[in-house]
């Protein structure tokens, strides 16, 4: 396990570096003293569903871990809130998407990420 959590940490350390300069990206950050696992690498981009159909078409694989803000799930519905009660939740869940971390990603991999990423006109 520490050696995929390591293996991930690289993986983001590359992606981080190669998307840093995209302004309509928001990437993931940490602090030097959290160490995060990163089971996803999760980004923020504004017109998603475009990304992620692009991404797509490039043979990217995405995820969409968090499609719905805590408080407007069924689980929680009994606390009263609706929709607009937390408008940057409300946001974050239509523009977050996950990359490819697996460990066993290869450069080739990691670099055709980057690159269609990179391609993409939002």
């Amino acid at each position: 396990i520490k050696k995929w959590t390591q293996e991930r940490r690289q993986i983001v350390e590359r992606y981080n570096e190669s998307l840093k300069d995209i302004s309509t990206l928001a990437i993931p950050f940490g602090e030097e003293w959290n160490k995060c696992v990163y089971n996803q690498y999760t980004l923020r981009v504004q017109s998603r569903d475009k990304f992620q159909k692009h991404l797509s078409k490039s043979g990217i694989p995405t995820a969409i871990h968090y499609p719905m803000p805590l408080h407007l799930q069924e689980a929680f519905s009994c606390m009263g809130y609706k929709q607009g009660d937390f408008p940057e939740s409300e946001k974050a869940s239509r523009e977050v998407i996950s990359l490819p971390i697996y460990p066993e990603l290869t450069d080739e991999q990691k670099d055709a990420v980057v690159a269609a990423i990179r391609s993409f006109n939002s």
